[in-house]
């Protein structure tokens, strides 16, 4: 979805063999489901199959577990008894309070805070019973605090709240335990390793809990505890820059630089104007010493970032560093401009 990529590369960046691919159309209130199970390197089709279910919130989440399960027959995977409840439990029961949560997620991709928070409590005040949405809410004012937007004073009631109406719900809940410990570590409570350890325990598979709990024991200056957190969260999620970064981060931090440039590499497959794919990787070099090797990979950048002022300043730091006063000089200008 939202892809200029072909199958073929989906299924090389994802590093996998088979790709689920699917369209949906709604017809008053119908909607038919049309999916294929594609073998990436031949493009065969190795099954499909239909759906054409009434439109609304049972027969969704219906289709989502059927279509789940049939893959996994096809590809003789087994389902355990937790997967096939997670599979079919509908989150809600209210179409629209689903529907506000997805755009509500959009909005926070696009790092519009308020707007998010504003369809996360309609999804609320539609469904009351959403654990989702509860956990949405707490979510977003939780990933604001210490970034000089809303802070605790102004949110933290609203975001314990949230927490404890999502596990007043769902007692058992991972991804519950996940925000408490996200919160928790946020506002320099007590308790988030312990939280995020529980969601683990509750939630093996989720893609997310694992970087947040990685994220948050690097930022604690835990980084050996963290690495294989992150590096489970990159290989869950390959295709997420935020997981591949914060991965090549923490190999630096424990002297792994080679590691780290890999994970860097990964940034620049996926995305190579992604501001995070050059500078992590000249820094690499600045921490061992190689400053002409660090000023390419600068110079690499800046051809797809010309105003970024940031790497100008390195730029003309570095050629300062290796003597290049004529160079720096130039840069020096550049950036008065």
């Amino acid at each position: 979805r939202n892809t200029k990529l072909n199958l073929q590369q989906i299924g090389n960046n994802r590093r996998v063999a088979l790709v689920l691919q699917g369209d949906a159309h709604r017809a008053l209130n119908r909607i038919v489901v049309n999916v294929r199970l594609v073998h990436v390197e031949s493009g065969e089709s190795l099954w499909s199959g239909a759906f054409d279910r009434e439109f609304n919130t049972t027969d969704f989440f219906q289709i989502q577990g059927e279509i789940a399960q049939t893959v996994a027959a096809v590809l003789q995977t087994g389902l355990s008894a937790q997967d096939m409840t997670a599979l079919y439990r509908a989150p809600t029961s209210k179409l629209g309070a689903y529907r506000a949560v997805l755009r509500a997620r959009e909005f926070q991709q696009s790092h519009s805070s308020a707007s998010a928070a504003r369809l996360a409590r309609k999804a609320i005040t539609l469904d009351p019973a959403y654990a989702d949405a509860h956990l949405l809410l707490a979510g977003i004012h939780t990933r604001t605090l210490g970034s000089g937007l809303p802070n605790d004073a102004g949110h933290g009631e609203e975001i314990r709240t949230a927490i404890n109406s999502a596990m007043n719900i769902r007692p058992d809940y991972g991804l519950a335990f996940a925000a408490l410990g996200l919160y928790q570590h946020a506002s320099g409570a007590p308790g988030w390793e312990e939280s995020f350890a529980t969601a683990m325990q509750l939630d093996p598979g989720n893609v997310q809990t694992p970087y947040d709990y990685g994220l948050a024991l690097h930022r604690s200056g835990q980084p050996l505890t963290a690495s294989p957190l992150l590096i489970q969260a990159s290989q869950r999620d390959p295709l997420a820059i935020d997981k591949w970064y914060a991965l090549g981060q923490n190999h630096a931090v424990l002297g792994n630089f080679e590691s780290a440039r890999n994970a860097f590499e990964r940034i620049r497959e996926i995305d190579p104007d992604s501001p995070l794919a050059y500078l992590p990787t000249s820094a690499s070099y600045v921490y061992q010493g190689q400053l002409h090797t660090a000023l390419h990979w600068l110079q690499r950048a800046i051809v797809s970032q010309p105003s970024n002022l940031e790497l100008g300043g390195w730029i003309l730091y570095l050629n300062d560093c290796l003597e290049n006063y004529e160079t720096a000089h130039e840069w020096s200008n550049w950036l008065d401009q």
